[in-house]
């Protein structure tokens, strides 16, 4: 449920068309599953490079 208004409130505050919108339903949840898969590959205590941190935000 979370990710259905998280996606919602994305396409309305980008004000994205339809097709657009569509498009965003497959990719929108490919960046966020790589910038988490990013931040648990990183060892606990390690420096973080301004990449990754750039990412998370």
């Amino acid at each position: 449920m979370l990710w259905l208004i998280g996606w919602l409130f994305s396409i309305g505050y980008l004000k994205l068309g339809f097709w657009k919108g569509v498009l965003a339903l497959f990719v929108w949840p490919y960046f966020i599953g790589a910038d988490i898969a990013d931040l648990r590959t990183a060892k606990p205590g390690a420096p973080v490079s301004v990449e990754q941190f750039d990412r998370a935000l």
